[in-house]
C-alpha cells in the first residue's frame, strides 16, 4: 500500500517507524484506531511546511498505547518541523519504570525548530518517581559535542492525567551556567494536568518561556520528593500567568 489514501492505508507502526519524511507530509490515523508499540517516524520537515501527525475520519482519538515496549510512546529524537496533534497515548507496563508518553530530545544536534504537540491525551503512563522527566509529555535537550535546544516549542491544549512522575517537564544538560544554552520560544499553554505523581509543570533551561491558562490539579500524589505545581528553573525571563493549580499534596517545596 502507498498510504496515500484510506483505501490503501498503511497498517503497522512499523511501517510508519521505518519511513523518512519530508516537508509537507502529514501522517494521519483512522479515528477510533488503536495502536500498540512505540511511534517513531523520521525525517525533518522545513519551515513553513511542517511534518504533521493528526487524525482523519471521526471525532475520536486514535490510540497509541505504548504497552511498556518502549520508553517513549512517541518519539521525536533529532529532528525539527513537526506538529502532532489529536492522538490519545498511553504507555502502562507491567510494572513502573523509566516510561512517558511523548518526548521530543535534541542530542548532539543544534537548534531543533518548531515541535508543537498540542491536543493529545495522555494518561496512564506509570513512569518512575524516582525521576522527574518522565511521565506525560516531555522534552530534553543534551549535547556536549554540539550544544543542543529548542526554538519554538510548543506545548498546547493537551489532557495529561494519571501520570507518573511528571505531568510536563522540560531537561537540559545544559542548565548549568557555565555552559547554558537555554531553549528559545517555549510556549506551554492551555493544558490540563491532574493526578501526576510529581511536578505538575515545570521549564528547565529556557530564556523567554511562557506558561499560561494552564490547569493543575492533585500534583504530588504519589512521589515524596521535592515537587511543584507549576515552576520554572535554571530559566530567565519566564512568565507564568493566568494559571490554576490546586489539591498539591506534600512538604517538600
Amino acid at each position: 500500500h502507498n498510504g496515500t489514501s484510506p483505501s490503501s492505508a498503511w497498517k503497522t507502526l512499523a511501517k510508519v517507524n521505518a519511513t523518512v519524511f519530508s516537508s509537507g507530509d502529514h501522517i494521519l490515523f483512522k479515528s477510533g484506531s488503536v495502536w500498540t508499540g512505540q511511534l517513531w517516524p523520521k525525517g525533518s520537515g522545513t519551515e513553513g511546511r511542517p511534518i504533521m501527525i493528526d487524525k482523519y475520519g471521526g471525532a475520536a482519538k486514535p490510540v497509541i498505547n505504548g504497552s511498556g515496549e518502549a520508553e517513549d510512546a512517541v518519539l521525536l529524537k533529532n529532528q525539527e518541523y513537526w506538529e502532532i496533534r489529536n492522538l490519545e497515548v498511553t504507555n502502562t507496563g507491567t510494572s513502573p519504570g523509566v516510561r512517558r508518553g511523548v518526548r521530543v530530545m535534541a542530542v548532539d544536534y543544534g537548534d531543533a525548530h518548531h515541535i508543537y504537540v498540542q491536543d493529545l491525551d495522555v494518561h496512564d503512563v506509570n513512569g518512575s518517581n524516582g525521576m522527574k522527566e518522565n511521565g506525560g509529555i516531555t522534552y530534553y535537550s543534551a549535547g556536549d559535542a554540539k550544544p543542543s535546544r529548542f526554538v519554538d516549542l510548543r506545548i498546547e491544549g493537551n489532557r495529561i492525567h494519571h501520570v507518573d512522575r511528571s505531568g510536563i517537564f522540560g531537561w537540559s544538560t545544559r542548565w548549568v551556567r557555565s555552559k547554558w544554552y537555554p531553549s528559545l520560544g517555549v510556549v506551554i499553554r492551555k493544558n490540563v494536568v491532574d493526578d501526576a505523581g510529581g511536578d505538575g509543570i515545570v521549564a528547565v533551561a529556557t530564556d523567554g518561556a511562557l506558561v499560561e491558562y494552564n490547569v493543575v490539579s492533585n500534583a504530588s500524589q504519589r512521589s515524596q520528593d521535592y515537587n511543584v505545581g507549576i515552576w520554572p528553573w535554571s530559566a530567565d525571563n519566564t512568565v507564568v500567568q493566568f494559571n490554576e493549580v490546586y489539591g498539591t499534596r506534600g512538604q517538600h517545596d
